[in-house]
């Protein structure tokens, strides 16, 4: 400080972002941990309390996230049945679409509003079944913002080649590296992505044999490029949250099956 004299006095610290210590300075440093969006923080501090909370009695972390993907399957099991419901009738009603739309191809107008009639007849609300992943999205959010910066799950095991749930799993390293994927076979996004098609194909969004059209294209889109773009995104990812995710993956393909 050029513009006065004397010397001048800081406090430094040096050492892991762990919110709960940075917290105990009472000097705001805890805004440097990663939780997120401004609007999404106070939901992630809330879910890393609780993970915490979980971890004093049960050592494992792994475990810890196992047990939040079945509590955040079973708090959304009603909206996420309400949804599939819906999207069953949407799926139901494609045939009536279909006709609607040939019938009335050069009557835009029309068309609409024979739709809307057809939503209204059969009591469906096209949106319905968005709607629980709308509600979900917060939560998700918060979930990746909490696994993504925990500082305790740096080198926490599960089993086996999991060894560090801060960093991607690796199974096998190759001695080339791989376009986008790098030299690291890691087995959890695999998985997931596997998942992911499995509850595509029970959900019932794959199109019959022959059929054409958008549905159809929407299908093909559903069951096999999101699975695969998902398992590109979280390839890199840290291992805790590709758990999260293949856990909630796996008790949707249960509640489908239920």
């Amino acid at each position: 400080t050029p513009w006065r004299g004397g010397p001048d006095r800081y406090r430094i610290y040096a050492g892991p972002i762990d919110y709960n210590r940075l917290r105990g300075l009472d000097v705001g440093l805890e805004a440097v941990v990663e939780l997120g969006w401004r609007w999404i923080r106070p939901i992630s501090s809330l879910l890393l309390r609780f993970m915490e909370f979980l971890n004093s009695f049960i050592p494992n972390w792994a475990v810890v996230i196992l047990i939040v993907s079945a509590l955040a399957k079973l708090a959304f099991w009603p909206l996420t049945e309400r949804s599939m419901k819906s999207m069953k009738r949407m799926q139901d009603m494609q045939p009536l679409m279909e006709e609607i739309r040939r019938r009335y191809k050069d009557d835009p107008k029309a068309m609409n509003e024979q739709v809307m009639r057809l939503y209204k007849d059969q009591k469906v609300n096209p949106v319905g079944g968005c709607m629980p992943i709308l509600v979900q999205t917060p939560i998700f959010f918060a979930l990746f913002s909490v696994l993504n910066s925990n500082i305790e799950l740096r080198n926490a095991p599960f089993f086996g080649w999991i060894d560090n749930l801060a960093g991607p799993d690796v199974l096998y390293k190759l001695s080339f590296s791989l376009p986008f994927l790098g030299p690291n076979v890691s087995l959890l996004p695999l998985l997931m992505g596997g998942a992911m098609i499995w509850q595509s194909k029970i959900g019932g969004t794959m199109a019959p044999t022959g059929q054409s059209g958008p549905m159809a294209q929407q299908q093909f889109l559903m069951k096999w490029l999101m699975p695969i773009m998902m398992t590109f995104i979280f390839y890199k990812m840290p291992s805790g949250l590709v758990l999260y995710w293949t856990v909630q993956n796996v008790l949707s393909i249960a509640q489908q099956a239920y």
